[in-house]
């Protein structure tokens, strides 16, 4: 038995599970009193010290000053990886029974179930420590979409099945912040509002509960698992705040167990100086460079010299695909490469890593360099060894006017999971999907996307030779480190 590492999804800091927090006010002891029904607090009104600062205590005071009479064990099988934590392998504490615990005075004995934040006194969610949480950190310009990509996900991805080739997949949204995106999915879905720019006071994440459900012939097992998605406001990565920027952000970087950066590409030289101003709201190149530059000294801030550059598990994705497939003549993009495919999508019988996620990334990074050099310099340094994929999260069939879609029904989102999936994946949570035992045609997905929508495709050359079947420019090799 044991538990997994628990943390805070407000503050988003480790907790350890003896430093967890009882908070020293009488609602939060449920007393054994049968004539209360047993599950009403006593509740002692002082208004004397109506105005003094809650005291917290943690679960070791507690111990040490012998008013717990007994603590509820909840067990739980951890996985072989948390095994090796020393911590991880202590028995989770659920609830505690106290017996003369003096609170403003009065002792009181019961049962407390609630547990608080050590940092922030925040409560502890509950499933926290029974389940592997993974909090993902969403960061990119304020213009990238980031609050439209989490409101389309959760439309997308909230209580369906979703298939792979060893099992099956579930999301289930809970907490505070799945209500305000829930908002925002009705207002995208009734009058075609897009949600606004995120605000300051949204701090804490987007929380899912994970279920993968292995199919009757798999090696694989059945797991659970929460992720939080922290949606951080571009506004912040652009150096127009104080220095308690760096107090709040800094969590973000450091605590979290995996990133997504999302691109832009108006922000990028290349597509400004190849499309019209109106896809840029009447910015210059010159408040583009400064947004991308105040973005980068933020974020090498916040990554302090012992972290060097971010090393967890990083997706880069390209957002917007749709601009970028409506006008791949005029950026000189070939059609004939994955980054633009409208629909590319894993088939059966085919290697997914070879044949999918290395070309998906490889294009996709290829494009990021095709439009700026220097946007690129600062990924390499910035993220070692990220996935790169691009992604619509509304597709290319709606128009934007203001805050406005012209018509919702319109809305296709292009591998707007795909990022959660793949760092599933390096979180060894999910199966990574190539193994032979499954897939035994490298080329196959590559062929059956070329066939269907590339230019020019040569079924048997597919990637290994792209050079004949492109433009002058050659793009895939300034991909290349």
């Amino acid at each position: 038995m044991g538990y997994y590492p628990i943390k805070c999804v407000h503050c988003m800091r480790s907790v350890a599970m003896d430093e967890r927090c009882v908070k020293m006010v009488p609602e939060e002891v449920k007393t054994f009193n049968s004539r209360l029904d047993g599950s009403q607090p006593i509740v002692v009104l002082n208004n004397n010290k109506k105005n003094k600062q809650i005291e917290y205590k943690s679960l070791r005071e507690l111990r040490n000053s012998h008013v717990i009479e007994h603590e509820e064990i909840h067990p739980i099988k951890i996985s072989g990886e948390y095994q090796n934590i020393e911590e991880c392998r202590k028995d989770f504490v659920q609830s505690i029974d106290v017996k003369d615990l003096e609170i403003d005075g009065t002792k009181m004995s019961g049962t407390i179930r609630k547990f608080y934040c050590p940092y922030c006194h925040n409560e502890i969610i509950s499933m926290a420590g029974k389940l592997p949480m993974y909090l993902i950190s969403i960061m990119g310009p304020s213009s990238a979409g980031k609050t439209v990509y989490l409101t389309v996900l959760h439309k997308l991805l909230g209580g369906i099945n979703y298939p792979l080739p060893q099992g099956q997949l579930s999301f289930y949204n809970f907490g505070e912040m799945s209500n305000e995106f829930r908002k925002f999915a009705l207002a995208l879905n009734r009058t075609g509002t897009l949600p606004s720019t995120t605000t300051e006071n949204r701090k804490d994440p987007y929380l899912l509960r994970v279920n993968y459900i292995a199919d009757d012939n798999s090696q694989e097992v059945n797991k659970q698992c929460l992720i939080g998605l922290i949606d951080m406001r571009g506004e912040m990565l652009h150096g127009d705040h104080d220095d308690d920027l760096m107090d709040f952000n800094l969590p973000q970087f450091k605590e979290a167990n995996g990133f997504i950066m999302m691109v832009d590409p108006e922000t990028l030289e290349g597509v400004y100086n190849h499309l019209p101003e109106q896809y840029f709201g009447g910015r210059s190149i010159e408040q583009l460079d400064e947004t991308l530059g105040s973005m980068r000294q933020t974020i090498i801030n916040c990554i302090t010299a012992e972290m060097g550059c971010i090393e967890k598990p990083s997706v880069v994705a390209l957002a917007k695909q749709d601009i970028l497939c409506r006008n791949y003549q005029q950026l000189g993009i070939p059609l004939n490469q994955p980054v633009i495919a409208p629909n590319f999508r894993p088939v059966k019988g085919t290697n997914l890593k070879a044949s999918y996620y290395e070309p998906m990334s490889k294009s996709t990074r290829a494009c990021i360099s095709h439009l700026s050099g220097s946007f690129t310099s600062f990924l390499e340094t910035t993220f070692k060894e990220p996935y790169f994929v691009s992604l619509s999260a509304l597709g290319s069939f709606v128009n934007i006017s203001g805050n406005k879609l012209d018509n919702v029904a319109k809305i296709r989102p292009v591998r707007v999971e795909e990022p959660i999936l793949k760092l599933l994946m390096d979180f060894n949570f999910l199966p990574k999907c190539c193994s032979d035992e499954y897939y035994a045609d490298p080329q196959g997905v590559m062929n059956e996307w070329g066939k269907t929508f590339a230019e020019n495709w040569a079924e048997k050359e597919a990637m290994d030779q792209p050079k004949k079947h492109l433009p002058k420019k050659n793009f895939w090799n300034k991909g290349k480190k």
